[in-house]
């Protein structure tokens, strides 16, 4: 019985969602997808000036056969943002509120079988996009804060409880022994994550990073360098512990 429940609860989360999201797609010019589009209830915008969630076609992608488990059975080329996935079985606690952020001219992109979790924060400065590719993966309460952009590439999944930053917030300084100051925060960098890349939970990833294809990231790390394609890192801060390793969805 409970797992029929769950199933019409699940069907039910995901109408209400859908259908919000297709009234503010008639309502609201900021948002343009040209797909089906889910919105959960529990989703605050805040759109400055020529700001917008917008679709985009990544063009042909090769994934695992399971990569369909992703957004809403039965619909491939979805979006789903902040309702509820079919991984039942992955329903955590989660913060009262997801947020959705994009000051002046910033873009939130987004691609075929986007699934974004409940509870994410994602505030994307001013002129910038933050770009989830095709068959993209966001789990619960993860935050992205960018101030140059953040891609992540086809195919890859964030843990839950993660952070992606590219900058170090505020601005912080130590006085030299003449008396003068040294700057040593308030910088920013890019960040870069290619396709299939698997993020742990809880796992943060600083400025200037660059993970590379097909990389494995462990959970609870503290990512502040490079981490190459097929390779594995790990710790605080996160390390190469093996290279050339493969994943795939269980």
């Amino acid at each position: 019985m409970f797992k029929y429940q769950s199933k019409i609860k699940h069907s039910a989360s995901m109408m209400v969602s859908y259908i919000r999201g297709l009234i503010l797609r008639c309502l609201c010019s900021n948002i343009s997808v040209s797909r089906d589009f889910y919105l959960g209830s529990g989703v605050e915008l805040f759109f400055e000036e020529d700001a917008a969630i917008v679709s985009r076609d990544f063009g042909d992608f090769v994934h695992h056969k399971e990569s369909s488990m992703f957004a809403v059975e039965g619909a491939p080329t979805a979006v789903n943002i902040g309702g509820r996935v079919p991984f039942l079985y992955m329903e955590h606690p989660h913060r009262s509120s997801s947020k959705i952020r994009l000051k002046k001219e910033a873009k939130l992109v987004v691609g075929k079988n986007v699934s974004v979790c409940p509870g994410f924060h994602f505030h994307v400065w001013a002129g910038k996009d933050l770009i989830l590719c095709d068959h993209t993966y966001v789990g619960n309460d993860v935050l992205i804060a960018t101030k140059h952009g953040v891609e992540l590439g086809k195919g890859s999944m964030v843990g839950r409880g993660s952070q992606i930053i590219d900058y170090d917030g505020h601005p912080c300084w130590s006085s030299d022994e003449d008396g003068s100051d040294i700057s040593i925060g308030g910088k920013s960098a890019p960040i870069k994550i290619g396709s299939k890349v698997w993020i742990g939970f809880n796992t943060t990833i600083l400025k200037g990073v660059t993970i590379g294809d097909g990389a494995v990231v462990g959970m609870g790390s503290v990512v502040t360098s490079d981490i190459p394609a097929g390779a594995l890192a790990a710790g605080n801060p996160a390390k190469i512990i093996k290279k050339g390793v493969k994943w795939r969805l269980y």
